[in-house]
Parts: structure tokens; sequence; C-alpha cells
């Protein structure tokens, strides 16, 4: 009876395994590429593994290129003013052998997640207050973002890297192992770090900045006029400037002067 009951419970395990291995859709070789509606929407969602990049242009537009057989499983739908790039439901698997590329065209986003295995390319990101959000293991690149608020919160494996932002307030919130890397300038800095990743904002002039850190991350900054930092973590505050710094200090992490 001992020996009967592993048995049965890895049949079942095989059989399950069998079930996914078999629902599994395996690409044709026959990629062609597909135009779709498109309504108005001012935030972009990817949830899958495809690729998604981002336009800035005068009119809606969405391209998905993939292969004919794989395209039926690739849904793009507006909800509540958000692009959501996802497959359509009960699908377990895509096998394809191209990987399938979402462009997206849109005359401003002000909000972009990515929460897949997919690179998310973006253009500008303009708006009173940008929200970029990257959950997944996939990597975001934008080219700018401008706006009163900017704020980016990096929480998976995945990497997130800006050249331009221009902001009153930057807030960057790290609890993941992605890295951040930024350049460009902002009022104040709010910066928060709870996880491995590092925060590269050296290239980010700042008047004023408020760093905290409670994990192994750090982060490197440029400040002019006053730095408040708090480390309960290993992580180190690499610091550009010569700003007035008020320091509170319980766990190994250091501020160290550039």
């Amino acid at each position: 009876m001992k020996k009967t009951i592993p048995a049965i419970i890895m049949a079942m395990v095989m059989l399950s395994a069998c079930s996914l291995f078999f629902d599994c859709i395996d690409g044709n070789g026959d990629v062609q590429t597909e135009v779709r509606d498109a309504v108005p929407f001012t935030a972009i969602a990817n949830e899958t593994s495809f690729h998604v990049n981002y336009i800035q242009g005068d009119d809606y537009s969405i391209i998905v290129e993939a292969e004919s057989n794989i395209l039926p499983y690739i849904e793009t739908k507006v909800r509540a003013g958000a692009l959501e790039v996802s497959t359509i439901r009960g699908t377990h698997c895509l096998n394809y052998t191209r990987h399938p590329v979402v462009t997206v065209t849109a005359p401003q986003i002000d909000e972009i997640i990515n929460s897949g295995s997919g690179d998310f390319v973006a253009g500008a990101l303009a708006g009173s207050t940008v929200r970029v959000i990257n959950s997944g293991s996939g990597d975001i690149t934008t080219a700018s973002m401008t706006g009163s608020e900017v704020s980016v919160i990096i929480s998976g494996s995945g990497n997130l890297m800006t050249d331009d932002v221009a902001a009153t307030t930057l807030k960057a919130t790290l609890s993941g192992s992605g890295d951040l890397t930024m350049a460009g300038e902002a009022v104040t800095g709010r910066y928060i770090l709870s996880g491995s990743g590092t925060l590269f904002a050296r290239d980010v002039a700042t008047e004023s900045a408020r760093v905290t850190i409670s994990g192994s991350g750090s982060v490197y900054t440029t400040v002019s006029n006053d730095l408040e930092a708090l480390i309960s973590g290993s992580g180190n505050v690499y610091l550009q400037g010569d700003p007035e710094v008020s320091l509170t200090r319980t766990g190994s992490g250091r501020v160290i002067y550039l």
C-alpha cells in the first residue's frame, strides 16, 4: 500500500504535465502582421513574454507581429483607459519560434506596467503624474519621463532605464532585485530601497533628497542642498555634491562621498 500511493501521485503529476504539454501551441513559422482596432488609452500594461514597443504619434494604433497560428491567442484590449497586452484566457503555453512584438502608437502615455518576461521599449512618457511599474523579469527602457510627479516602482528582477527625467518630485521604490538607471533632473528625490536592486541616479541632479534603505541595494545620487538618509540595511548611499546631510543609521550601510 505504501508503494501504491507514491505511484498514484506520480501518475497524477505526469498526467497534469502531459495535459499542459498537449495544450501548448507550437508556432508554424509563418510570421504575419496584424493591424488591430484601437480606442483611446493613456496607459499600457504588458502581462506577457511578448516585446512591446510604444511610439508617440498623432493617432492610436496597435500592430501585432507573430506567427499566424499564434496571433489569435494574443489579446489587446482597452479597459478603463489602459491597453492590456495578454493572452486569451485558458492559454497554457505558446511555443513560438519568432518572438511576438506588439507595437503601439498613441499621442500621450503616462503609465506603463510590465508584469511579464517580455521587454518594454517606450518613447516619451508625459503627464501631470507619470508612473512606471516593473514587477516582472523583462526590462523597461524609456526615452524620457516628464511630469510634476514621476514615480518608478521595481518589485521584480527586471531592470528599468531612462535617459531623461524631468520632474518636480521623483519617487523611486525598489523592492526587488532589478536595477534602476536614470538621468535628468528633479527638484526633490524620494528613494526607497528594501531589496537588492541598485538605484543609479548619479546623473539625476536634485536639490533635495530623502533616501531610505532597509535592504542590501545601494543608491547613487547627486544632491545640491540637503540629503536625509535613513539606513537600516547594508546598502550604501553614494553621494555626489556637498549638501547638508542628516543621517539616521541603524544598519551597516553608510553615506560615501564620490
